[in-house]
């Protein structure tokens, strides 16, 4: 039983080790071809939705966040994907595609960038969303889920639970 034990430990840390040392094959998702002008984050409602300074709604697309209302592990990922979000969005974003199309709630469906860096990069990434597939806003789809492989392989947030199936699709 130790042997096996032991084999796991080693087989986690080369995996790991090989992960990290990989970070080239997950570079940062391709920058936008158009993008808005600098706009400002009033409220972060959850995860994957903001309120700019303007009173538009953003609905970020290409991930989903679990919803505030739940209770559980659930109420807490969605707390740590708000957090998260808050502390990223600080300062002034950009969106794309620009202009933004709207969803039946009016919500403005757009990326949200920090210069070069992708807000839903770094929560897939960190196990706090998970990332989805909604045509015709799939450009960064690919890559948002080759971070999610790499949260699920490294454990990250969600992915340590082991309560989601690794195969969402």
């Amino acid at each position: 039983m130790v042997v096996l034990s032991l084999s796991k430990r080693l087989w986690q840390a080369a995996l790991w080790a090989a992960c990290s040392l990989s970070a080239a094959v997950y570079a940062a998702c391709p920058p936008p071809e158009s993008i808005s002008s600098p706009l400002f984050v009033s409220q972060v409602t959850d995860g994957d939705t903001v309120r700019l300074e303007t009173g538009e709604r953003v609905r970020l697309v290409g991930i989903n966040a679990f919803e505030m209302k739940s209770t559980g592990w659930q109420g807490r990922y969605a707390s740590q994907a708000r957090d998260r979000v808050e502390a990223l969005v600080h300062r002034s974003i950009q969106l794309t595609p620009w202009p933004a199309p709207t969803d039946r709630y009016g919500r403005l469906l757009a990326n949200i960038w920090l210069g070069n860096s992708y807000v839903a990069e770094h929560l897939v990434s960190d196990g706090l969303a998970l990332s989805i597939q909604v045509p015709p806003n799939v450009r960064l789809a690919d890559c948002l889920r080759e971070h999610e492989v790499r949260a699920q392989t490294l454990e990250h947030g969600v992915w340590a639970l082991d309560v989601l199936p690794l195969s969402l699709s």
